[in-house]
C-alpha cells in the first residue's frame, strides 16, 4: 500500500472507506503491462466500496503546491482531490463517485475523443460524451455514457533521462478475484509532441456498450 495515498485519503471525508478498499483490492500500474513501466506514474488503485467508485494514482512528473478537493461539475455526488505526494515531489489524484450518480446523470454531453483529437482507445467510433473540468491550470476530461465512465488526465510520462513514453501501454484493471473492473491506458505524445496522458476507462455494473472487449 502506498503510504502517501493512504495518508491523503485519511484526511478526506471518504478516507475510512478508501483505506478499507486499499487493504482489500489494489492494482499497481507502474509494474505491469508485460513488464513495462510507465515513466512518471508510480501507483494506481481503483474499486467500489459501499456503492462508490474510488480511483487514485500518483504522478511523479506533475508538481502541485496545495491540496484541494472540489465537486466535479456536471456530475452530482462526485469529487476530485489533487494534493502533493507526501513521499516525493509528485502529485496524488483521487476521485470519488457515487454509482447512482453515474447511472442517473441525466446530462447530455457532446461526443468527442481525446482532447487532442485522437480517438479514444478501445471505443467503437473512438468517441464518448465528454466534458472538461479545470482545476487551477490543469484541465481534465471526463467521459460518461450509459455504460462507462472515463477520465483523461494530461500527464508527461518522462523517465529520469527525460525520455517520454514511446508507445501506448494498456493494462486491464482486475480485483483480487480476477474480475475485470476496467482498463488503464498510458498514452504517448502525438506527432506534435503534445497530448500525452492517462486515460482510465471503467465500465460499471456490467455495462459493455460500445467498449471493445479484447
Amino acid at each position: 500500500m502506498n503510504r502517501a495515498v493512504t495518508q491523503a485519503w485519511q484526511k478526506s471525508r471518504s478516507g475510512v472507506a478508501f483505506t478499507f478498499f486499499l487493504l482489500t483490492s489494489a492494482f499497481i500500474f507502474s509494474s505491469c503491462g508485460n513488464g513495462k513501466k510507465v515513466p512518471g506514474l508510480e501507483g494506481f488503485h481503483t474499486g467500489v466500496v459501499q456503492k462508490r467508485l474510488y480511483v487514485s494514482f500518483i504522478s511523479k512528473t506533475l508538481q502541485w503546491d496545495v491540496g484541494l478537493t472540489i465537486p466535479i461539475p456536471g456530475l452530482r455526488d462526485a469529487t476530485v482531490s489533487v494534493a502533493p505526494d507526501l513521499s516525493s515531489d509528485g502529485t496524488v489524484f483521487q476521485f470519488s463517485i457515487g454509482l447512482e450518480a453515474l447511472l442517473n446523470h441525466g446530462q447530455a454531453f457532446p461526443l468527442t475523443g481525446l482532447p487532442d483529437g485522437r480517438p479514444l482507445p478501445d471505443i467503437q467510433g473512438g468517441v464518448l460524451p465528454r466534458w472538461d473540468v479545470d482545476i487551477k491550470k490543469l484541465r481534465m476530461s471526463l467521459y460518461l455514457s450509459n455504460d462507462a465512465f472515463g477520465i483523461f488526465v494530461p500527464l508527461a510520462f518522462l523517465d529520469q533521462n527525460g525520455v517520454g513514453l514511446p508507445v501506448q501501454i494498456s493494462v486491464d484493471i482486475e480485483d483480487e478475484r480476477g474480475n475485470r473492473l476496467g482498463r488503464v491506458y498510458a498514452l504517448p505524445m502525438n506527432i506534435n509532441r503534445t497530448g500525452s496522458g492517462l486515460f482510465i476507462l471503467l465500465p460499471y455494473l456490467g455495462g459493455v456498450g460500445n467498449i471493445i472487449n479484447k
